[in-house]
């Protein structure tokens, strides 16, 4: 089967496995630190509308969405993630690395606990030529679920609604960099708090949840 064929079959594929899934985002919030991200807080996060920037260097995964796998309930056991890699280097090609997906582990990343294998994950990988591949990848004595692994090659509005022919503002817009935590300095521990109250969820101290959210709420 050739790979346009098998990436036909694996998007069908997609569409039958999650046929009840939703998804909800309408912005990105960018975090500080690693310490955001795993299961609940993403699933808080969702309740904002948000999806996730990785901090600066943050390892093999540059973006993280979540779905509910049925309806509409906020529930660690109805959760899908989704993992992004964003790479404007010329470096990767059309062709997909297989090793790139390997090192997208939602465990060593702790986005996942060792115990949270019935959770399906799509890791995407969006890179510089001008194709699509998409491979699916069943359950298995090792992983009780689903895995999509999608190459995204190309900044292309065949599959990239937003991407119009000015492709050069989408690629700076991965190489923002912030030295982020002179943002929240302040004279008093007050007003740090009001300050990192203002960029929600955008990392792990309290004041960017306490107006909010109660993480210790989440089952």
């Amino acid at each position: 089967m050739s790979s346009t064929q098998s990436t036909v079959s694996a998007l069908k594929m997609l569409k039958q496995d999650f046929p009840n899934a939703t998804m909800h985002f309408n912005h990105f919030i960018k975090l500080h630190d690693y310490k955001s991200v795993n299961k609940k807080l993403l699933l808080f996060l969702m309740t904002r509308g948000a999806g996730v920037l990785c901090a600066n260097s943050q390892a093999s995964v540059d973006a993280i969405n979540v779905f509910l796998i049925s309806g509409t309930e906020l529930r660690t056991d109805n959760l899908g993630v989704v993992l992004y890699q964003i790479k404007s280097n010329a470096d990767y090609k059309d062709l997909p690395e297989s090793t790139l997906f390997d090192s997208m582990d939602a465990y060593d990343l702790k986005i996942l606990e060792p115990g949270d294998k019935s959770i399906p994950v799509i890791r995407i990988f969006f890179a510089l030529a001008s194709s699509l591949h998409v491979t699916r990848h069943p359950p298995s004595s090792s992983y009780c679920t689903i895995i999509y692994d999608i190459w995204s090659a190309g900044l292309s509005s065949d599959f990239l609604d937003p991407i119009t022919s000015n492709t050069d503002i989408w690629n700076a817009l991965l190489q923002a960099s912030y030295g982020w935590k002179a943002i929240y300095k302040a004279k008093t521990d007050m007003a740090k708090e009001l300050r990192r109250s203002m960029n929600p969820g955008a990392a792990d101290d309290d004041g960017h949840w306490s107006h909010w959210a109660a993480r210790s709420s989440v089952r």
